[in-house]
């Protein structure tokens, strides 16, 4: 929004989407949402004085209260210039670890931005150690993963013929409580 703030004000003053690389499918469809919006387009302009100023994002959406992202670890490089942008009453919280091939974890402390809980199924989700050769000797279900160890994430596919490394590593932090599962951080 920053950086394409002119183009954004134009916009929403015009009530036209510009031509935008990758969105030629989507266009028409969301073009008929948008309407000129010339109060909406002045409130703005006088917002962009203060975008150097922490938490402008609220003064755009008033009602922000929480932004939900991936945040862990290679995420975790952008979240100071986020907290720039919501300030410090909107809170930023990560909810899962999923990718198109699995759903790997979901967040242990929403709070806690880089601490998940697996919950996958343990005849799908395996675990090579890092230490190890990509072996399937190697592979570790989830009951006998070890604390303090780090893993790469190996999915089995259901039909139990082919093996995806998925290139991720996970660092055993802890265990629930309550269940047993792994608690891990994503490296």
């Amino acid at each position: 929004i920053h950086d394409q703030w002119g183009d954004f004000i134009h916009c929403i003053e015009t009530g036209t989407i510009p031509d935008l690389e990758g969105i030629e499918q989507v266009k028409d469809n969301l073009q008929h949402f948008l309407k000129p919006n010339p109060n909406q387009t002045r409130q703005l302009q006088e917002i962009r004085k203060v975008t150097g100023t922490p938490g402008w994002f609220q003064q755009i959406w008033p009602e922000l209260c929480v932004i939900l992202a991936t945040a862990s670890s290679p995420f975790a490089t952008v979240i100071s210039e986020i907290r720039c942008y919501i300030g410090p009453d909107v809170s930023l919280q990560t909810l899962s670890i999923a990718s198109s091939e699995a759903f790997l974890a979901s967040a242990y402390d929403p709070m806690d931005l880089d601490l998940y809980k697996i919950v996958g199924s343990n005849d799908v989700i395996k675990f090579l150690p890092v230490d190890e050769p990509e072996d399937s000797r190697y592979l570790a279900q989830t009951w006998n993963i070890e604390l303090g160890k780090k893993y790469e994430v190996i999915l089995m596919m259901r039909d139990g013929f082919w093996q995806h490394c998925l290139g991720d590593v996970i660092d055993v932090v802890g265990f629930d409580p309550h269940d047993e599962q792994p608690l891990i951080r994503y490296i």
